[in-house]
């Protein structure tokens, strides 16, 4: 039976026109608030040459990949489950800053089919939608799918977001963090061996709280936050009451950072309001990525810290 979402636009309407790059990834976050499991968003009409990928966890974000030749203005139309009418989100395309098509992520190095890898370089007709959001609600892991856990509509597996060196220019003319995120990943960043066991362990003042330590495959992503049944949030490392005090832990957001694999790096999304300190003193803004290196640590909002560890055969 139908009825109508109790879930509202946070500024009391739909996001307006946002701008991304062509040849990019760019993440979009539909700002709803309200209680219980998130609506579903049933994508309806997405341009050729755009392909949206759910991104697994709260349900509201999405990566959306631009093909190196799109440009101008386009119109993508969704409708939230409930809802009668859709809404659309008007996109300003700007020109790709080089000329050379923007790679697939190697999303699933393991699987053998062509159809896990789609070409960026041949248009689509119709929406090119990659899989649904995991629905916590029903029990299901908030992780990035892999081809056995959700398909698309044209058949192909969900992608995460895609990792790119970002250059002084590139900065300088990147639109806000908001629409476009930045992934920093330098040269000097060594590629990682998925064959490893990489974990992700949370200190407090320089102490390890072990029952938070939580393993990281390269197909699984972990969220990092708060739980909420309000709100409909499961962390796989949930930092309640671990933080100094109850002022310190308002700092940290329900959803502060997603990790995961993206091109041979471990990547820390930040999705909180507030920075991550990363470490060497630089500050992770929201919707951006750092590539994270084995034994290095990062502050979150409050305090508590993330380290990287690989662990010893």
């Amino acid at each position: 039976m139908s009825h109508t979402s109790s879930w509202t636009w946070k500024d009391g309407k739909a996001p307006g026109p946002q701008t991304a790059r062509a040849g990019e990834t760019w993440i979009l976050h539909l700002p709803l608030m309200g209680t219980g499991p998130a609506p579903l968003i049933d994508w309806m009409e997405v341009p050729p040459g755009l392909i949206v990928t759910p991104l697994p966890g709260d349900g509201l974000s999405f990566a959306i990949r631009l093909q190196a030749d799109l440009s101008g203005i386009q119109t993508l139309r969704y409708r939230r489950a409930g809802e009668p009418r859709a809404d659309e989100l008007l996109l300003k395309i700007l020109p790709a800053l080089s000329s050379q098509p923007a790679s697939v992520p190697e999303a699933f190095p393991d699987s053998a089919s062509p159809a896990a890898s789609p070409s960026v370089a041949t248009p689509r007709s119709g929406p090119q939608i990659q899989g649904r959001r995991l629905d916590p609600s029903a029990g299901q892991a908030a992780s990035i799918p892999t081809p056995a856990d959700i398909q698309g509509r044209s058949g192909h597996p969900s992608v995460p977001p895609v990792s790119r060196s970002t250059e002084a220019t590139d900065a300088q003319s990147r639109p806000p963090a908001a629409s476009s995120p930045e992934v920093s990943v330098s040269a000097s960043v060594p590629r990682l061996d998925p064959d490893r066991e990489y974990e992700i362990q949370v200190h407090r003042q320089g102490v390890r709280i072990p029952q938070l330590t939580s393993p990281l495959t390269p197909h699984n992503s972990l969220l990092v936050g708060k739980f909420s049944a309000s709100r409909a949030v499961f962390p796989d490392i949930d930092l309640r009451h671990h933080f100094a005090d109850g002022r310190a832990e308002a700092l940290c957001s329900r959803r502060q950072a997603r990790i995961y694999w993206s091109h041979g790096h471990i990547q820390l999304l930040n999705i909180g309001k507030s920075p991550i300190t990363l470490p060497d003193g630089r500050v992770l803004p929201t919707d951006q990525a750092y590539a994270w290196t084995p034994g290095e640590d990062v502050v979150l909002p409050g305090g508590l810290s993330l380290r990287l560890a690989i662990l010893a055969y």
